[in-house]
Parts: C-alpha cells; structure tokens; sequence
C-alpha cells in the first residue's frame, strides 16, 4: 500500500468532520467577545450555528498497530476523546458524551478498558455549564457508535431526543444483543 493509501485510511473519520467544522465556520457572521455578555448570548436562541468542542477525556494506549500504524509514523498514541456541542436555531444538539464524569480524579489502573487507561480531568457536564448550556437545553443527542469512549454520560441526556438509526438501536437493545449498557441505559426512554 502507498504513503498517500496510509494517510487516507489514517485521516479517512476527519474528513466529514472537518468538513462540518468549516462549513460551520462559513455560516457563523459574527464572533461575540470572550466575556459574561457571550454566556448570557449563548442562552439565547442562535441566529447562526456555533460548534463547541468540549473534552470528553483522553485514552491512554500504546499500540497504534491495532489500527495498521507504527510507532514511528505515531509518536503519539494516546487518542483525544472529544465531545461536540453543535448549537442551530432549531435546538442544540450533543455529539458523543465522552468516557463519563464519574471517573474524574479515578487512577488508571481501576479504569482500564480494553488495554486504554482512561483519564477524565473535567467534566463535560461542567464545560457545558460554562458556556451556558444545562442537561434540559439539550435537544437533541446523537452518538456516532455505541463504543464505551462515546457514551460515558449518555444516561444524563436521556431527555434530549436520541438521533439514532434503527441497526445502531439493535445492535445495543435490539433482540440477541449481548452489550453492557449501563452507560446508557436510559436511552430506551429518551424520544427517538
């Protein structure tokens, strides 16, 4: 396989994403100044999209050749978990919930999960707070795969309408499913 074939299957997930960030930068007129007035603002209904990445942990792992990849062309393998807060004129809407506030301050060795430590140093419930947003002002809550890393306070959004396909919705609650799902196992009440 080439170095371009590598790249792209490596970089492949952040193209939609990158995409969606530029695309929410093109749509945004203003930038409100970093102050108590930019809180209060964010309350309000947006006129335009706004996009708020929010730090959803960070996984400690020291094997990139589970995903095809060296050492030497990842010097860094611990893998950012980030949570997205996409804010629209029709309602906010929650991307992933991170690896979940209750394992704040927890040492690695109790939180290890298929060979990553998990380190949580804020909470997303806190961000959110500080840029004005509460559990109720969710409206909506989409979760891009059921993986422990994206669910870790799914349950504190139960309220929000679950954007969710049918296969994704089965593969967790559907007949058969053999999932530990006490991350989220609110969602089956959450409107869909």
């Amino acid at each position: 396989m080439t170095n371009i074939h590598e790249w792209f299957r490596s970089f492949a997930v952040l193209i939609p994403l990158g995409g969606s960030v530029l695309f929410c930068f093109a749509q945004e007129k203003t930038s409100a100044p970093d102050n108590t007035s930019a809180v209060k603002k964010s309350l309000a209904p947006a006129a335009t999209l706004r996009l708020y990445v929010l730090d959803g942990g960070k996984l400690l792992f020291d094997d990139p050749t589970e995903y095809g990849l060296t050492k030497a062309r990842v010097p860094e393998t611990n893998m950012a978990v980030p949570v997205f807060l996409i804010v629209h004129p029709h309602g906010a809407l929650l991307w992933d919930t991170g690896l979940g506030d209750d394992l704040i301050g927890r040492p690695v060795s109790e939180i290890t999960i298929y060979g990553c430590g998990q380190v949580v140093t804020t909470t997303v419930k806190s961000q959110l707070a500080a840029i004005g947003y509460t559990r109720n002002k969710i409206k909506y809550l989409a979760i891009s795969h059921m993986h422990f890393d994206h669910v870790g306070n799914a349950n504190d959004y139960a309220g929000s309408t679950w954007l969710v396909q049918t296969p994704e919705w089965n593969s967790v609650f559907g007949p058969g499913a053999d999932v530990d799902t006490k991350r989220f196992n609110e969602l089956p009440k959450a409107h869909r």
